[in-house]
């Protein structure tokens, strides 16, 4: 058993290239057994019908991409999908009480 359980993040700002830190306290009850976080990062080319959708309704044109951009400029962070979680293979999840 415990009481609290401290989680500290370090990395590198890409737009000061300074060092920068978080942390986290999480207590017994934030704990879920059998649970995984879900994907958080995606490529932009998976989001691309999207793009081209609101382009054809907004009748705009762009130039065509880049494709030579590095890996990290072809990802997206989705903030809302930050606290969910999804069951773990292999099953054994305890029930999420509300």
């Amino acid at each position: 058993d415990f009481h609290r359980i401290r989680f500290t993040f370090k990395g590198t700002s890409a737009v000061s290239n300074a060092l920068i830190f978080s942390q986290k306290i999480f207590t017994i009850e934030d704990l879920y057994v059998g649970y995984q976080f879900g994907q958080i990062f995606y490529e932009k080319e998976r989001w691309g019908w999207l793009r081209r959708l609101w382009k054809s309704q907004q009748k705009k044109k762009e130039e065509p991409e880049d494709d030579t951009s590095p890996d990290d400029d072809n990802l997206i962070l989705d903030k809302r999908l930050i606290h969910d979680i999804l069951p773990q293979q292999g099953g054994g999840q305890e029930p999420i009480g509300g």
